[in-house]
Formats: structure tokens, C-alpha cells, sequence
């Protein structure tokens, strides 16, 4: 998984072995192997977290991992090359790989457009064919909710769908159950991949606006689950008791549905100046305790939602803008 080996870059129609990600280190020998049968697997620890040594010869393969990810990447490795050369048999030679990077993560979004599970398990597995390790999982927007809540019908009643999609007018929805994510967990467990779940906070909730409006500084009962693109003005409003208590629910259902210890909070395009800037709770807020602007109070509701986090043995990821301009200091180090 780290770029090198003995062929130079401008060189990759020419390699014998043509694997993405480009392992650590090739070298080939005479002779072909017809038969690529595993011969033999063994641990090796030496060959490090995820690192794993193919030895491929003219009667068979033989692996060498350093752990269970090592030797399912050796076999998604050994699957390629089965790819590459179906028509013949494989150049001999030994490969010995280990990833350069611990986090090699993809993102998918079924929050604005929902995706069946079976087309999230198909997405999973070309994550596992090109040894993608994470899988952030967007589960919460402004076009529509997809996590399941106990005591909050609404979100599937409502929050779930929408009129149509960019004026195509075709009505959209779609909502997982509990058993169907723990399902998809499961399923990326087994191919070495971490599903990391984002609910998006304060903003882009729209979707939680139209099923809840009580959540916001200025409820609106006739908030429609978002049918375009942008940025909505929708952030739930921080000196409402129900929003706590709404999101200690959110935090429970995904600590009994994702055994990952990070839950992605968004943070990112929430207009202050024009939702909390106005509210008149939190102007009395921030004037209560002496804050100097929005961002104050920004900061203040990802920490209290930080260690609402940290309570039930998680940690939080923001996007990047949301500590950049608050200068967040988080319980624990999130990773943005």
C-alpha cells in the first residue's frame, strides 16, 4: 500500500503486477504460476498491523500476515492479480506489502440520496478490494434523517422523505432500521472496514426542523424537508431542554448500533450570524455569561455534546472549519 517498488511511475502498463493500491515492494522471478491455490498462510507478526508477504509460485501461493486485516488483504491482492491475468497465469515472484497510511477512509452520503443496504454492501466491498479501511457514514441532512431514534416517530414519518429531488418531481425517502445498520456493521467488520457514523449538528437540519420544529430558535411548522442543494438556516437551538434530550437519544442509538468509538458531528456551514446571532435565548445566553460572539457559544454546545460523547465511550470528529474558527478544545482529540 506505500507507493515504491522496483518499477519506475511512468511505467504501469509494463509492471507484471498491476495492484492498486501499488504495493511496498515488488520483485518477480522466472515462471509462471497457473494455478494460484494457496498453498500455505502463516502468521508473521514481524510483517506489522495489516502488512502481509505474498510468495507466488509456479505450483501455488504461499501468505505470510501480520494479523486477520493482513491476510484478507493478501487474498484481495492475490483476487486482483486472479483479475489481471485470467487468460494465463500470473508472473512468479514475491510481494510484500503494508499500508503507509492507518486511516484510509471513503465517505457515503444516503442522507440526500438514500442507498439500500444491499448497495451499501456492494460499496463495502469495493472498499475491501482496494483495501479502503473506514467508512463514514452520512446518515443526516437537510434532504432527509436515516437513523432510526426510539421515541422520535417523526423522523421516519416525516424527516425521512421529501416532496422530490431539484424539481424532478419525483417524491424521495428512505429510512434504515436498527437491524439493517447493525447489519451493514457486520458486514464491514468482515472485510476489515470501520463504520464511522456522521450526524450532522447544528446545521444542516432542515430535515429535523420539518419533523421537530420545537428544536429550533424559530419553530416554523411548515418547514419542509430541503428538495435542493445549499445551505439552510436551520440549526437546532442550544438553550432548548428537548434538544439534550433528543440528542442523548441519537448518542444512545448509535452507541447500540456502531461499535466505533468516533461519531462524526458535522459542524461545518452552520450561519450563526443569522440563526443564534438573532435567537433571543441566546442573545440572553451569551449575555449571561459575558461571550464575546456566536462562536463562543459554538464552542460551548460541541463540548457539552463532546462529553455527552465521551460518556458513553465515544469521542467526536468534526470537519475542519468548525474547530479552525471556534479554536475548539475538545475532552479528547478528535480527528478532522
Amino acid at each position: 500500500m506505500m507507493s515504491g517498488g522496483i518499477f519506475a511511475a511512468d511505467d504501469v502498463e509494463s509492471r507484471p503486477y498491476q495492484i492498486i493500491p501499488e504495493p511496498a515492494k515488488v520483485n518477480t522471478s522466472a515462471g509462471v504460476c497457473s494455478s494460484p491455490k494457496i498453498l500455505k498462510q502463516a502468521a508473521d507478526k514481524s510483517l506489522g498491523p495489516e502488512g502481509y508477504k505474498i510468495t507466488i509460485k509456479p505450483q501455488g501461493v504461499e501468505i505470510q500476515a501480520g494479523d486477520r486485516a493482513g491476510l484478507f488483504y493478501a487474498k484481495n491482492t492475490l483476487e486482483q492479480l486472479q483479475a489481471q491475468y485470467k487468460d494465463g497465469g500470473i508472473p512468479c515472484g514475491v510481494i510484500k506489502d503494508k499500508p503507509r497510511y492507518p486511516w484510509r477512509g471513503l465517505m457515503v452520503d444516503p442522507a440526500r440520496h438514500f442507498i439500500p443496504l444491499a448497495d451499501l454492501k456492494k460499496f463495502a466491498d469495493l472498499m475491501a478490494y482496494y483495501k479502503f479501511n473506514k467508512l463514514q457514514l452520512h446518515l443526516t441532512d437537510d434532504q432527509g434523517w436515516r437513523l432510526p431514534v426510539p421515541g422520535y416517530p417523526r423522523l421516519k414519518s416525516v424527516a425521512s422523505k421529501r416532496a422530490e429531488s431539484f424539481g424532478n418531481r419525483t417524491p424521495h425517502e428512505g429510512m434504515y432500521t436498527r437491524e439493517e445498520l447493525k447489519e451493514l456493521v457486520a458486514y464491514c467488520a468482515e472485510r476489515g472496514i470501520e463504520v464511522i457514523p456522521e450526524i450532522d449538528l447544528p446545521g444542516h437540519n432542515q430535515a429535523l426542523a420539518a419533523a421537530y420544529p420545537e428544536f429550533f430558535c424559530f419553530p416554523d411548522p411548515g418547514t419542509k424537508v430541503r428538495t435542493t442543494g445549499g445551505v439552510s438556516l436551520h440549526l437546532v437551538c442550544p438553550h432548548k431542554p428537548e434538544i439534550w434530550k433528543f440528542y442523548s437519544a441519537v448518542f444512545d442509538a448509535l452507541k447500540d448500533i456502531f461499535p466505533s468509538k468516533i461519531v462524526h458531528l458535522g459542524g461545518d456551514e452552520a450561519p450563526l450570524e443569522k440563526t443564534w446571532e438573532k435567537c433571543p435565548l441566546s442573545v440572553k445566553y451569551r449575555q449571561k455569561k459575558g461571550m464575546k460572539d456566536v462562536h463562543e457559544e459554538l464552542k460551548e454546545f460541541e463540548g457539552k455534546m463532546a462529553s455527552m460523547l465521551a460518556a458513553r465511550g465515544k469521542r467526536p470528529q468534526l470537519w475542519y472549519e468548525t474547530v479552525s474558527y471556534t479554536h475548539l478544545t475538545l475532552p479528547t482529540t478528535p480527528y478532522v
